[in-house]
């Protein structure tokens, strides 16, 4: 499913599925505070004037998207996300707001990708498929196992041959965020990533580390945010230069 500031907004990854029980939706798992009914976001390079970050020129900041717009039905679910203005994603979900499929569109109504998610008794996530345009082999998938507390959860894509293709160990905190990122790939450890939040669940730094332990990467969030909490700008500072410019603006319900 599919970053943050998304590069803030890629949903903190975690496959534990709390909707059987009702304790979530996708607004608790963006972060996001009152009855949104939809989040735009756009992204723009960093400019240093006067040492002032302002906006620059739209960018992709790393997510596949310079600009993209969520919308959530009166439940606060994720139904369609739309993708700068060529592609839709369409969310659909059982009773039990368990998502089941995520399609992938173009203008034209061309199906592009389809994930595909089966569950076990606990609502946990145990797998996800998926499908190259309308077909009906797999082109990769994907299982989740998870540790015998909610702190840990795995994720294992495999390719159409069965192969491995990548692996991610994350480490939850106690309110169900990210705090740390394994990631490896078939040769082995790729780079390890650790993040901090705020009080209000906001993430504030994000570190990549390399697999011998250096410090490749530090990025600092700095933020504006509306009268019901969320942010209504981010400027990302990366290993201390500011980097990305980024804007939301919302609807309510």
């Amino acid at each position: 499913m599919g970053f943050f500031c998304l590069a803030l907004f890629a949903l903190a990854f975690n496959e534990h599925d709390t909707t059987c029980n009702g304790t979530a939706n996708s607004l608790k798992e963006f972060g996001l505070h009152g009855r949104v009914k939809s989040v735009s976001e756009s992204s723009y390079r960093a400019v240093d004037s006067s040492g002032t970050p302002v906006k620059g020129e739209p960018t992709d900041p790393g997510i596949g998207k310079k600009y993209f717009t969520l919308q959530f039905n009166d439940a606060g679910y994720l139904v369609l996300e739309m993708r700068e203005g060529r592609y839709q994603f369409l969310y659909s979900y059982d009773k039990q707001w368990r998502l089941l499929e995520e399609k992938a569109v173009n203008n034209h109504g061309t199906v592009i990708d389809r994930w595909t998610y089966k569950y076990g008794s606990d609502c946990e996530k145990l797998s996800a498929t998926v499908y190259m345009k309308e077909g009906t082999i797999p082109e990769r998938t994907w299982s989740y196992v998870y540790g015998r507390t909610d702190s840990t959860s795995t994720a294992i894509e495999y390719r159409a041959d069965g192969a491995l293709s990548k692996r991610m160990v994350y480490h939850f905190n106690k309110n169900g965020q990210v705090v740390k990122e394994e990631w490896y790939d078939d040769k082995g450890m790729v780079n390890t990533m650790v993040n901090e939040y705020d009080a209000a669940g906001n993430k504030i730094s994000f570190c990549r580390y390399m697999p011998g332990g250096s410090l490749n990467e530090k990025k600092v969030f700095a933020y504006k945010f509306d009268e019901r909490g969320n942010w209504v700008q981010c400027i990302t500072f990366s290993n201390g230069l500011p980097q990305y410019f980024i804007e939301r603006t919302y609807v309510y319900y």
